[in-house]
């Protein structure tokens, strides 16, 4: 069911997509929309059922080879087209993840309740909604830069993102990659250590992004990046040491959510959107304050609120789903 669903309504998303987006083919666009849900589908797979390796080929090699096509069209001139080129490459990919994938026996996962067909696209929808969330907030923050600066901030915001954020969210993301299944297969283990250990899972994000911070600031002073700007990397560190403790609510809100707690996890999310746009404007309008300021401090806001909504919602699930959980 998957396997035809998926590219249907890939292709849908696409294409409406391309009627909004200009110099951009519809027929590439839905390639590319089927190509990158069969292997988020695939790589999902892999991901719940812990063949890690397989996970990460999956959704890394297609990346790895964009980059080897792009660069030796850059280094080489070779007369092909680069952009075609990467999207078959990307749905070879794909296609052969999930053919590996379904060369697999289905496994069933132990869950403590049961799900039927309904109640799982119930659930699915509203994971779609809470992921839209974190992607929209996080693309108004590029729109209000690019919109609202000029090019020298534009420029000074991005480099201290590139330096400053990516090396924790790829930690972020790799510790979010091992602990879904984690969690879902350890509820009361998890709960257990997070009431016995919070400290230290604190303790360790903080020594995370203070790795993560110099490893920034030593590439910045590598390529001789110029000044750094105090107000930008103080925002953004604050955001990623949320960004990162926002990995354990993410794993068990999303494996022992009900659909009610999902409705309300979705209702604190847009109560923290609303409370991070409300600072960007009382910084940008009201205090004076550049937009990129505005933009990174409210980020910043919106990753703290989201991610201590979170931790309220993990208490509120332990105690919903009764005394085992003590």
């Amino acid at each position: 069911m998957a396997l035809v669903q998926i590219p249907i309504l890939s292709s849908i998303f696409s294409i409406g997509y391309d009627s909004f987006a200009e110099h951009s083919d519809a027929r590439w666009m839905a390639f590319v929309g089927v190509s990158a849900s069969l292997t988020m589908m695939a790589t999902q797979y892999f991901r719940s059922n812990l063949f890690r390796v397989l996970a990460q080929l999956s959704d890394q090699v297609w990346k790895l080879c964009a980059f080897l096509i792009f660069a030796s069209v850059c280094t080489f001139n070779l007369p092909i087209d680069a952009i075609s080129t990467t999207m078959i490459a990307m749905f070879s990919v794909s296609a052969l993840s999930v053919a590996v994938a379904l060369s697999f026996p289905i496994q069933q996962v132990q869950s403590e309740e049961d799900f039927s067909v309904r109640k799982v696209y119930r659930v699915g929808l509203r994971f779609y909604a809470s992921s839209l969330l974190l992607a929209f907030s996080q693309y108004l923050e590029i729109v209000l830069v690019n919109t609202f600066s000029d090019v020298h901030a534009v420029a000074t915001y991005f480099s201290h993102l590139t330096f400053f954020v990516l090396p924790i969210s790829a930690v972020g993301g790799f510790l979010g990659f091992l602990a879904g299944p984690w969690v879902r297969d350890n509820r009361l283990k998890f709960l257990f250590q997070l009431s016995e250990y919070w400290l230290h899972a604190v303790g360790v994000s903080l020594v995370c992004v203070f790795l993560a911070f110099n490893f920034g600031y030593f590439a910045w002073q590598f390529f001789d990046m110029g000044a750094t700007d105090l107000s930008l990397v103080l925002a953004f560190t604050f955001g990623s040491l949320a960004r990162l403790l926002y990995t354990l609510p993410s794993a068990f809100v999303g494996n022992f959510g009900s659909i009610r707690q999902h409705d309300a996890f979705i209702l604190g999310q847009l109560l923290c959107l609303g409370l991070a746009a409300a600072l960007y404007l009382f910084l940008t309008f009201g205090f004076g304050m550049e937009a990129q300021y505005g933009a990174a401090w409210g980020a910043a806001l919106n990753l703290t609120l989201r991610t201590a909504f979170g931790y309220l919602m993990i208490h509120w699930i332990s105690r919903f789903r009764g005394s085992d959980a003590q």
